[in-house]
C-alpha cells in the first residue's frame, strides 16, 4: 500500500485499511484454530473497525509528520502500521465499556454479538481484550520500522500500554463492584498526548517538540474528559424515568453547562496556543489545530430549553 499524501479523510481510511490487512494477514492461522476462535477474531476485527474516528493512529501519524516525518518517504507505510496498533491496544476498554458499562443498548449489542456462547459477556471481554493487546504489540513489532525508531519508540509504548492497562482494570472493578463506569474513569487515558509522543519517537524528534506536543496534548485531553463527562450524564439520563430533555433542562438553567464549554473552550484555546508556538510542520500544526477543535465541538444541547 502506498501511502502518499493524505488528507483528513485519507488517514482513518488508510489506517483501516492497514488494520483489515492485518486481520487478512492472520485468518489461516485463526481458522486453524477453531469456529468458536475465528468467530471471536471476527467480531474482534468488527469491533475495532466500527468507529471512524481512528483519533489516537492520526494523532500518532500526525505526531510523526509535524516532526518532519515524509508520507512519500518508503518507512511511512510502516509509521502508519506502527501507529495502528494504538486502534488495538486501545480495543479492550471499549469491549469492557460495552459489556459492562451503564448504558443498556451498549451493552446488549455486546451480548448479543459475543460468539463465545460458553463465557458471559465479561469473560468474553477479558479473553477477546487479551488478544487485541497481544495482536497490538504484533503490529508495532512487526511493522517495518526502522531499529532506530524501534528502539526510541519501546519506552513510549511501554507507558501508553501502563496507561491502557490501568483504565482497564478500573473499568473491570467498577464493573464487578456493581458501581458501574464513573464519569472520571480512566484519569490515565491518553486520546492525543501519548499517541503524540509516540509518532514523535519514531521521527526521533526534538525534545522541545516533545515538550510542545505534551503541552497541546494534555490540554486537549482534559477538554475531551470534560466532553465525555457531560455525554456520560446525558448517556445515563437515557435510564431515568425524567429522560434527558431534563437533564440538559438541568444543565442549562444551573449554569453547569455554561461553565462546562467555558473550561472546554479555555483547554482547547490553551492547546492551540502551544501547537501554534510549536517546531511542528505548518501542515500537521494545520490537520492538528482542525482536528482539536472538531472532536471538542458539539453544540447538543443547544435547543434545549427549561421546561415551564
Amino acid at each position: 500500500m502506498a501511502v502518499g499524501h493524505l488528507g483528513p479523510a485519507g488517514e482513518a481510511a488508510a489506517i483501516e485499511a492497514v488494520i483489515r490487512d492485518f486481520f487478512a494477514e492472520r485468518r489461516a492461522e485463526v481458522d486453524a484454530l477453531g469456529q468458536a476462535f475465528a468467530a471471536a477474531v471476527a467480531d474482534l476485527e468488527a469491533h475495532v473497525l466500527r468507529g471512524a474516528e481512528r483519533a489516537r493512529s492520526t494523532f500518532a501519524w500526525l505526531g510523526w509528520l509535524g516532526a518532519g516525518g515524509d508520507p512519500r518517504d518508503p518507512v511511512a507505510k510502516a509509521v502508519l502500521s506502527a501507529c495502528a496498533g494504538l486502534e488495538l491496544l486501545h480495543a479492550p476498554i471499549m469491549f469492557h465499556g460495552h459489556a459492562t458499562g451503564t448504558p443498556g443498548l451498549l451493552r446488549a449489542r455486546f451480548v448479543a454479538s459475543n460468539p463465545v456462547r460458553r463465557f458471559s459477556a465479561r469473560e468474553a471481554a477479558v479473553l477477546m481484550g487479551h488478544l487485541a493487546r497481544i495482536w497490538a504489540d504484533v503490529m508495532v513489532r512487526a511493522s517495518g520500522l526502522p531499529e532506530d525508531a524501534q528502539a526510541r519508540v519501546r519506552p513510549v509504548w511501554s507507558a501508553i500500554r501502563s496507561s491502557n492497562l490501568i483504565e482497564q482494570v478500573e473499568l473491570i472493578s467498577l464493573a464487578y463492584d456493581g458501581e458501574g463506569p464513573g464519569p472520571r474513569l480512566g484519569a490515565g487515558s491518553s486520546a492525543a498526548e501519548r499517541p503524540l509522543r509516540f509518532g514523535a519517537a519514531i521521527a526521533g524528534a526534538r525534545m522541545d517538540l516533545v515538550a510542545a506536543y505534551a503541552a497541546f496534548g494534555a490540554e486537549l485531553d482534559e477538554a475531551l474528559r470534560l466532553r465525555d463527562d457531560l455525554l456520560g450524564a446525558l448517556v445515563g439520563a437515557d435510564l431515568l424515568a425524567d429522560g434527558p430533555a431534563e437533564v440538559r433542562a438541568a444543565l442549562v438553567g444551573s449554569g453547569a453547562l455554561e461553565h462546562i464549554e467555558f473550561q472546554i473552550a479555555r483547554r482547547v484555546t490553551r492547546a492551540l496556543a502551544a501547537l501554534e508556538q510549536s517546531g511542528a510542520t505548518a501542515g500537521a500544526k494545520d490537520r492538528l489545530a482542525a482536528l482539536a477543535v472538531e472532536m471538542t465541538r458539539w453544540d447538543g444541547l443547544a435547543p434545549v430549553s427549561t421546561p415551564r
